[in-house]
């Protein structure tokens, strides 16, 4: 773990039950989302509701939930850590995201919107 600390590839997570996993190489998906003026509490509620759900998601291996400092919008991104691109797209597509998206847009502004990147770099 501190090999790969120290060059910055690992991120510590929390899991279920208190356990720790260590997150390497694969998949960073960075989900951008501005929160409603006073709906920070609801917003908050219900994204640890879906990440419940994702926990048991094939390929999902951890998250952060992240608030930008500030700024004039309440602007909140997840780091969430997927083994490939199509565990992520799975996921983003799968019934249990979609249902809770619906709870997500009376305290949300406009729409999420995603980065997804990538640690294995093709060498130059």
């Amino acid at each position: 773990l501190r090999m790969w600390a120290r060059r910055g590839m690992a991120v510590v997570c929390s899991r279920p039950l208190g356990t720790r996993v260590t997150v390497g190489p694969g998949l960073k998906v960075f989900t951008h989302r501005v929160i409603a003026t006073g709906k920070e509490k609801e917003f908050d509620k219900i994204i640890k509701e879906l990440k419940s759900y994702a926990n048991y998601a094939p390929g999902f291996t951890g998250s952060q939930h992240l608030k930008q400092l500030s700024t004039e919008k309440n602007i909140h991104v997840v780091l969430s850590h997927w083994k490939t691109q199509r565990d992520w797209e799975h996921w983003l597509q799968s019934h249990s995201r979609l249902r809770w998206m619906e709870a997500l847009r009376p305290v949300v502004e406009g729409e999420e919107s995603h980065l997804v990147l990538t640690d294995q770099l093709d060498e130059y």
